[in-house]
């Protein structure tokens, strides 16, 4: 069974490593989308851009090869007719959420709303779905304010593709840029998300998680989110024995 995607009107576009290929085709056949491989900008390769445009020294050369490899999809989008876009990096994998009914839905909306956005992620980490709920495209599918990071798999207008190559300088890694446009939505529950097993390696990088960089500073990062809570929820419990010891012998 193939989703339900007008190509006169929307396009796919994967940004991935060669040695990663043949997990993206296993994956789109499994979607039932033919997708547009686009040309990449490796972290070897960064030397020649920072010499030639204004880029941000506090960027690593992997988040400027990935953000250069996003901005050579945005161009092949902006050269057919198509209204949309859907970028998908290399590391994929479907949520217990995704159906091509569902897929099929959100696309269908994102045509209609598309002079009134800017990107629409369908694959939001980090975000906690803590956003204002916009509207329900369905009776499973919300449409928030976009608050997450991550741009593994996100639907794009041709206002913002223009907007972002149109852009005078990189400052910020593509994940943040992106999520900053104007008007950024997400989709909940998401249709997929980031695969721990193959994380992405576009620009020779890890996958990159904001506002951790790095695998291990994400997994560092969660792991101390992780024990707050714990602490907290212990400090509350002590803090209530207490008080009722206290109120005991009063």
């Amino acid at each position: 069974m193939r989703s339900r995607i007008d190509r006169s009107k929307v396009g796919v576009y994967c940004i991935c490593m060669p040695e990663r290929r043949h997990a993206c085709e296993t994956l789109f056949d499994t979607l039932g989308i033919d997708v547009e491989y686009t040309p990449l900008m490796l972290k070897v390769d960064v030397g020649q851009v920072r010499s030639s445009t204004a880029v941000s020294s506090s960027l690593t050369d992997g988040e400027v090869a990935c953000y250069i490899s996003h901005l050579n999809a945005y161009r092949a989008f902006l050269s057919t007719s198509q209204h949309i876009a859907i970028i998908f990096e290399d590391d994929n994998m479907m949520t217990g959420h995704y159906s091509h009914d569902r897929m099929g839905t959100i696309i269908e909306w994102a045509l209609s709303q598309r002079d009134a956005f800017d990107v629409i992620n369908i694959s939001p980490c980090l975000s906690w779905n803590t956003g204002h709920v916009v509207c329900r495209i369905d009776k499973q599918t919300r449409v928030q304010r976009g608050y997450a990071t991550c741009a593994n798999a996100y639907i794009m207008s041709r206002r913002s593709a223009n907007r972002m190559i149109s852009m005078p300088s990189i400052h910020k890694p593509l994940d943040i840029q992106v999520q900053a446009l104007e008007h950024t939505y997400e989709v909940h529950p998401r249709l997929f998300k980031q695969n721990p097993r193959t994380p992405s390696i576009v620009g020779n990088s890890p996958g990159m998680f904001t506002p951790w960089h790095t695998r291990t500073e994400y997994v560092y990062g969660c792991l101390f989110i992780h024990v707050m809570h714990v602490l907290f929820i212990c400090a509350v419990v002590m803090a209530s024995l207490l008080v009722g010891r206290y109120m005991y012998y009063m």
